[in-house]
């Protein structure tokens, strides 16, 4: 079958490698390797998942090349150490059995390897902590200057954990040279302010690269060496392409056979985790720029999420191989299904960060990362929460549309089972619909969802209220209330007069005067106050908590309030609402403040006021009742999707 894309799927050799197709899942931290640094189940699992679903080349995380000196994360992955090997082999072959092929990552974190982790000072080729532009996000400790014999032993570090990558069966080797790890330090004026050789000028200061490229290519041989660069750190005094087009010429000329364009540092870390704000593919200008002045293959990233742009950028010359790192978490089938031509069963990143970054470095009690995503609850749980046939079918009936009312329809159906799918208003997507009004991508979950569904073959009834009656002529085995949430409306004087509406209806359409009060400055509060100063309006957030948005990554809610200081958003924090008149509101401090509308944005609370009857009388009757969602308890959507598929597994 053909599927349109042609050059994503066409093979390419570097070396003596053949990829099978263009496709490269990049580098992510999952802390799921062992305390150690050996090689668990669950990361084979979580690997070979995205193997056998067709990726073409698997560059595994982060490895540390020093222990525990170069070590950032506490389950971090080791290539440190012979001991290491038998683990990584096993890995290898996993991944090798669905023909991909597979590449470690060789890293030093340089002061991103905080004590903390690793117990030690940070060390760096300047005495310049990491100076973090991001409200929230961990400033640095004062790393410590590295001397010349110790750069020296860090380069035989990166070779022999070159060689030991090599002799566990991995087809490549890439070298971290981005994001702040050792490598971009000395690569770039930002944070490297040396004298001697390893400073000053372009050249010295990519002395330290082109010493590991050597050694690194001299330990592996024929294998192919990769180079991950920050080709723009989007900083003041930082490197940018055009010294990037010069360093990639030295490092082409040292043995580099592949550039693994990225972008950003610690200090900008929006630019090396793009949330949903930044543009599809807003990093292959820089692809592109590199790809101009070297021989060899370039891989682009950023936000690549539909196999369509990836033809684009291929098809443009832009370059060689395309990056889908959150995408091939989403959805690990991703390359098969775009390569059988089923793009529509792509379950699309939205870029929300809510389970693989603001998530990667929690743990359990037993100290396993929590790395997952909002959108595919089997991350990292792959063989113990794979969507099998269940034993027995069974009917089931899912009340309500919403986000998490679709996911159990979908796990139910995909498991076998009969469902119906009740959804009183007259589409689907619930909170999704709103959500999408500020965040378009949102757009693709509720179409993701309503193919899904319509291709499994559920029957879905709109405009269909849930009562008795219909649960009595359905007769289902399993009921699972998904009905949502309403908004919470707070007991304050004058809260019912005429020019007080909720956030929801102001993103179905309710217009407002021109001063407007945000009561709330949650996610939905601040979201809601951007789509409103977006239309001319002045907006003021009153949010009772220190912060805005504290649900919201410290990445997402930094760019979050920079664009609504932008807009002309007055932000007051500390403040309540005590207090609402036709003109004004009064504040806990007995301040008045003037206002034409008042918008409520105090969070939900679950909508029950249908459906409690019902839920006891099937009880009553013996009928298994499952709440997921916000029908449960008011979250986010990761909540919402994660409840329904446990929920629905059970089934």
């Amino acid at each position: 079958m053909k599927s349109g894309f042609e050059h994503l799927f066409s093979p390419i050799r570097i070396r003596q490698v053949e990829m099978k197709n263009r496709i490269v899942m990049p580098a992510i931290s999952t802390n799921y390797a062992a305390k150690d640094g050996s090689v668990t189940q669950r990361l084979i699992d979580y690997y070979e998942a995205r193997a056998k679903g067709g990726a073409g080349l698997i560059i595994v995380e982060c490895g540390s090349v020093l222990c525990p000196e170069s070590r950032i994360n506490k389950n971090q992955i080791g290539l440190h150490h012979d001991s290491l090997i038998a683990g990584l082999a096993g890995l290898v072959d996993a991944l090798h059995r669905h023909g991909a092929k597979v590449a470690f990552q060789l890293s030093h974190g340089g002061k991103r390897a905080t004590s903390d982790i690793t117990g030690l000072q940070p060390a760096s080729p300047s005495s310049i902590p990491i100076r973090a532009r991001v409200p929230d996000w961990p400033e640095g400790e004062m790393p410590r200057t590295l001397s010349v014999p110790e750069i020296g032993e860090i380069v035989k570090a990166f070779g022999a954990a070159a060689a030991r990558a090599k002799q566990a069966g991995a087809d490549a080797v890439e070298i971290h040279g981005a994001h702040s790890f050792l490598i971009l330090e000395f690569l770039s004026p930002y944070s490297n302010l040396r004298d001697d050789e390893y400073g000053g000028t372009l050249e010295r200061r990519t002395r330290f690269a082109r010493e590991i490229v050597l050694d690194v290519r001299q330990r592996v041989g024929d294998l192919p060496v990769i180079f991950r660069i920050s080709a723009d750190e989007h900083v003041a005094g930082g490197l940018a392409i055009e010294d990037t087009k010069k360093i990639v010429r030295i490092l082409e000329d040292a043995g580099v056979d592949v550039f693994n364009v990225s972008s950003g540092n610690h200090d900008t870390p929006e630019e090396v985790i793009p949330p949903a704000v930044y543009p599809m593919g807003f990093r292959v200008n820089l692809s592109r720029e590199v790809k101009r002045v070297v021989n060899v293959p370039v891989i682009a990233s950023g936000r690549i999420n539909n196999p369509g742009l990836a033809e684009e950028i291929l098809s443009n010359k832009d370059a060689d191989l395309i990056v889908v790192g959150r995408g091939l978490i989403c959805d690990p089938e991703f390359p098969n299904k775009a390569a059988q031509g089923k793009t529509d069963e792509i379950r699309r990143c939205i870029a929300c960060n809510q389970g693989c970054i603001d998530r990667y470095r929690m743990f359990d009690e037993d100290g396993n990362g929590l790395m997952t995503c909002a959108l595919n609850p089997a991350v990292g749980q792959e063989n113990r929460f794979s969507i099998g046939r269940a034993t027995q079918a069974r009917k089931i009936m899912v009340i309500g549309g919403g986000p998490a009312g679709m996911e159990a329809a979908m796990v139910a159906a995909s498991r076998g089972h009969e469902v119906v799918l009740l959804e009183k208003g007259n589409v689907l997507g619930g909170q999704l619909r709103l959500a999408a009004i500020t965040k378009p991508d949102m757009a693709n979950v509720v179409s993701y969802f309503e193919k899904e569904l319509e291709r499994l073959g559920v029957d879905i009834r709109l405009q269909a209220e849930a009562n008795y009656t219909i649960v009595d002529t359905v007769k289902p085995d399993v009921v699972i209330l998904a009905t949502g949430a309403i908004p919470l409306i707070p007991q304050i004087e004058g809260i019912g007069n005429d020019n007080v509406v909720t956030a929801w209806d102001v993103l179905k359409g309710r217009e407002t005067g021109e001063k407007v009060i945000m009561a709330g400055g949650g996610i939905v509060g601040c979201e809601t106050a951007e789509f409103l100063a977006l239309k001319g309006k002045q907006v003021t957030i009153i949010e009772k908590n220190p912060n805005i948005a504290p649900d919201l990554g410290p990445i997402r809610r930094s760019l979050l309030r920079q664009r609504l200081v932008r807009y002309g958003v007055t932000i007051m924090t500390n403040r309540e609402i005590k207090k609402i008149n036709t003109r004004f509101v009064v504040a806990d401090d007995g301040r008045e403040i003037e206002m034409d509308t008042l918008v409520l944005a105090l969070g939900n609370q679950p909508d029950t006021e249908h459906t409690t009857q019902l839920e006891s009388t099937l009880k009553t009757g013996g009928c298994p009742v499952y709440k997921v969602g916000d029908s449960a308890h008011s979250g986010n959507l990761l909540h919402a999707v994660h409840s329904a598929f446990h929920s629905a597994l059970k089934c």
